[in-house]
């Protein structure tokens, strides 16, 4: 993938620091999450300190939105594995006006919600003042599955 896993591990071994943001908010995980770089992604988790929870997108053309956000849009699921083994992850921060809960169901990512459901702290009805819950969505859109 282009040596980025090499100047990650490299940039990290020389005491980087792992949450470090630039101009929009984005954090290396964040950037390794909306990119696909998987391999990046595994190596940031393996510090004890990297957060998880960071909300970028602060940028021109992006909307806000976690790295949990990027990971609900995937069909799939081996990275979000890792996310929710993760114990300090707030699996319901909502961003970009919804939750990745709300995000799952909207990309039609049954496999995601089911997943996201057996996190132990996910707020299912955890949603921005405007945005429906995710339940209310899945029944307004007739997704039998989501619902279930």
């Amino acid at each position: 993938m282009g040596g980025h896993l090499a100047v990650v591990d490299l940039l990290l071994r020389q005491n980087a620091p792992v949450n470090c943001k630039d101009n929009h908010g984005n954090t290396p995980l964040w950037y390794s999450t909306s990119s696909y770089h998987d391999d990046v992604t595994e190596r940031l988790l393996t510090e004890n300190d990297v957060d998880v929870n960071t909300v970028g997108g602060g940028g021109r053309y992006d909307e806000p939105s976690t790295s949990l956000h990027h990971l609900a849009r995937r069909t799939d699921t081996v990275v979000l594995r890792w996310f929710l083994a993760r114990p300090t992850l707030d699996p319901s921060i909502c961003a970009g006006f919804q939750s990745p809960l709300r995000l799952g169901i909207t990309e039609g990512n049954i496999a995601v919600v089911r997943l996201l459901l057996t996190h132990k702290e996910l707020e299912m009805n955890a949603r921005y003042t405007l945005g429906d819950s995710p339940l209310c969505l899945a029944t307004e859109r007739g997704d039998v599955d989501a619902v279930k």
